[in-house]
């Protein structure tokens, strides 16, 4: 071992070694410690048995579950389930724990319920469990109201079992313990227990399953809890900040819950949902979706599913397009964005996974989309063009011919075609996209670009005229802007006009469209309201410029409302408070997969500054951390390997770990590490799994241990005055007023 520095000496008077860690040891992330506790207020949630069914309610009191509905493949099989007394006297609710799996309803004289979609034990099977333990006192009766397109079937001989038909399947109600059906209600007497089950199919079960399904509910909970135990645990995310480590931990199982498996595997858009295949809310989530889950597979099944639905015909002005909706079987092609969006998002996958497959099956895709946008779509700047309404604030934000992130997505499309088709030997093509994507990066900044306002037009109009209004668009376009004084210009405007503390707006308050409520006009949701999915590119832009301060802020108040609400979040907020209230209303559906996508891409990414590359077989560490975390410990999967990355911050030392089980070549790690003075450690040390790899940095030194040896820390670099926070000077949130 060589000489000990002052760092490595400073290690031995703080009392341990490199090998001996107090972080070392994980605590275990699980359902039951995510636990939402609710009383006096109202909580909404959902549950999903990943086939597609979807079981949404809302606790409150009096009304113990309030706006219940369940739902299969779009369609409704229930609209509402009633606690009551024996005496037919609602149950008041006292209060509820809403975990991940279940949850758990108390009442007053110690009657318990617990909820939970189950696991079907076949496909195109749905179940849906009530576990009650009736109080002393009377009885508990279990009203459960079918969809109204449900049809009461003849009894039969069947006893116990009440049954419904509809053109789409069969509905099953059945209670097992002490308990008995009678119509739509389950009695079950006082100080007794039964589980009901609903089970809805093709064909529902007969009574003897139903009643096997009854006895075995405590198991069926069980099994769900251990499959999101085991998802917690491969994608481990824990800090010392608990509102980031429960409310991302959440948000990742809320993700999980949207991806419907079965013949073709896609993303729930959010809640409820109509069955339709959503291609925004589909490639807008790949990305969070891998390093929610650690399933890369499952992700690429996404991405296959999505290539499938490109329109191929190459004599229609749409060839190259992917679908924006299908329904019933039937695309539609009205956005221009999805297909050069799914290109960037499959590609990045690809280089975390190193997936060559999906990169071939990817190449033909890229070759229609990019031919199809020369052949129908651009102009004589190499500018993408499109309708009016045909970008992602839809047609209710209507936004020329030539929108400015549409033209980043153009660019990156193209620079991605040229890297795959370099990469298949196909070195013309590779040239030629390569000369087309500068040309239209080159026309951007000569353009869209206002050297002299400081801004970036936010579309042209098909006679050319630049339109300048302060919308989040711009801000997506940062790796095109080629004006480092124009990006903190743009950036600076957004946040202090149209970004609050809980996300960013899509309309200038100042301006006469402005919309700040839902109601105010359908369609209208990008005339001001905030979009979740927007805080990613915010919270990015700002970590560029070491303004974590302002993004973890912003993501704090949207994990805190996540935690309010079930654990999950909407697309849209308003953008204003309404007159008396105090808290925004949401906007939208439950559950956006986009907005919880992208804030979990954004907490691993911006916050914990953690890269893929498995391509290369690089490990980026770069983190952006607020003052007050001090640690964290985190896995990310490069390709088939999960890699631990965990960081100690300490006021005069502090470290990386990273470590590996999995037998596997050896990695590259590359670290920029900024301390609280501004300056920052920059180098890149090889890191062979199986053995561990600690960097220490401290004011005046940087060293990296294999194991206890040391070993070099290659192009090591302390750079002085390395922190940006200052290049935005004063800047502050947009202030939130009643409109």
């Amino acid at each position: 071992m060589r000489t000990p520095s002052w760092l490595a000496l400073s290690l031995f008077v703080l009392g341990c070694s490199v090998e001996e860690t107090p972080s070392r040891i994980r605590l275990p992330v699980t359902c039951d410690g995510l636990l939402i506790s609710v009383k006096g207020r109202e909580c909404p949630f959902f549950y999903s048995d990943t086939r597609g069914g979807f079981l949404t309610a809302t606790l409150s009191s009096p009304v113990s579950l309030k706006d219940l509905s369940w739902s299969v493949g779009g369609t409704g099989v229930l609209r509402g389930i009633e606690l009551s007394s024996a005496g037919g006297a609602p149950l008041i609710l006292d209060s509820a724990h809403v975990y991940p799996h279940e949850a758990v309803l108390h009442y007053p004289r110690g009657t318990v319920c617990r909820i939970a979609v189950l696991d079907g034990r076949r496909d195109g099977e749905h179940l849906l469990g009530l576990r009650v333990m009736a109080g002393s006192g009377s009885g508990v009766e279990i009203l459960c109201r079918p969809d109204a397109r449900l049809r009461r079937a003849d009894g039969g001989k069947e006893t116990g079992v009440m049954r419904w038909h509809s053109p789409s399947g069969a509905l099953a109600l059945f209670a097992g313990g002490k308990g008995s059906v009678a119509g739509d209600r389950c009695v079950i007497p006082s100080s007794a227990s039964a589980t009901v089950v609903l089970a809805f199919a093709r064909e529902a079960p007969a009574r003897s399953a139903l009643d096997s399904l009854s006895l075995a509910f405590g198991q069926h909970v069980l099994t769900r809890r251990q499959r999101m135990d085991a998802l917690l645990g491969r994608a481990y995310f824990r800090t010392s900040d608990e509102t980031l480590t429960r409310g991302v931990n959440w948000l990742k199982l809320s993700l999980d819950a949207l991806v419907v498996s079965g013949r073709d595997t896609l993303i729930v858009p959010g809640l409820p949902w109509d069955g339709s295949l959503d291609g925004r809310a589909n490639v807008q989530a790949l990305g969070g979706l891998d390093f929610a889950t650690g399933d890369y597979s499952r992700t690429a099944s996404i991405a296959r599913m999505m290539m499938r639905q490109q329109d191929t015909a190459g004599n229609r002005p749409t060839f190259g397009r992917i679908a924006d909706r299908v329904i019933g079987g039937k695309p539609s092609y009205g956005s221009a964005d999805i297909a050069p969006w799914l290109v960037r998002e499959a590609y990045d996958h690809v280089v975390r996974t190193k997936d060559s497959v999906l990169l071939r099956l990817l190449d033909p895709v890229i070759r229609r989309s990019i031919e199809g946008t020369y052949r129908y779509h651009t102009d004589g700047n190499n500018f993408m063009t499109h309708g009016e309404g045909e970008t992602w604030m839809g047609p209710g934000s209507p936004r020329g011919n030539r929108a400015c992130e549409q033209q980043l997505l153009w660019y990156l499309e193209q620079i991605i075609g040229s890297s795959v088709a370099n990469f298949l030997g196909q070195w013309k093509t590779g040239q030629l996209w390569t000369t087309m994507a500068e040309s239209t990066a080159r026309s951007f900044n000569r353009i869209f670009v206002d050297t002299t306002r400081g801004e970036v037009c936010d579309h042209l109009r098909p006679d050319g005229k630049k339109v300048f209004e302060v919308r989040p668009n711009a801000l997506l376009c940062l790796e095109v802007v080629g004006y480092e004084a124009v990006q903190q210009k743009m950036l600076k405007q957004t946040v202090s006009t149209i970004a609050y503390p809980f996300g960013v707006g899509t309309l200038n308050p100042a301006d006469r469209r402005f919309t700040p409520y839902a109601a105010q006009g359908s369609g209208r949701l990008c005339n001001g309201p905030v979009w979740t999915w927007l805080a990613g590119p915010l919270g990015y832009a700002l970590t560029r410029y070491d303004r974590e301060d302002l993004s973890y802020r912003m993501l704090t108040w949207l994990l805190l409302r996540a935690l309010e609400e079930g654990g999950s979040l909407p697309a849209v907020f308003e953008a204003a408070l309404r007159p008396g209230e105090t808290v925004v209303r949401q906007a939208s559906r439950a559950g956006s997969a986009g907005g919880m996508a992208e804030l979990v891409r954004s907490a691993y990414q911006d916050i914990l500054g953690v890269g893929v590359d498995a391509v290369s077989r690089i490990v980026s560490i770069q983190p952006k951390l607020p003052d007050h975390i001090t640690d964290a410990d985190v896995t990310v999967m490069v390709g088939d390997v999960p890699v631990r990355v965990l960081y100690e911050i300490r006021p005069d030392v502090s470290r990386v770990v990273v470590e590996s089980d999995r037998e596997t070549q050896s990695l590259k790690i590359n670290v920029v590490w900024r301390m609280k003075t501004g300056d920052a450690w920059r180098g890149s040390v090889k890191f062979s799994p199986g053995r561990r790899l600690t960097l220490v940095f401290g004011p005046d030194d940087a060293i990296a241990y294999a194991g206890e040896e040391q070993v070099e820390l290659g192009g090591k670099w302390n750079i002085r005055g390395y922190s940006r926070e200052k290049d935005l000077g004063e800047i502050t949130f947009a202030p939130l007023q009643a409109h």
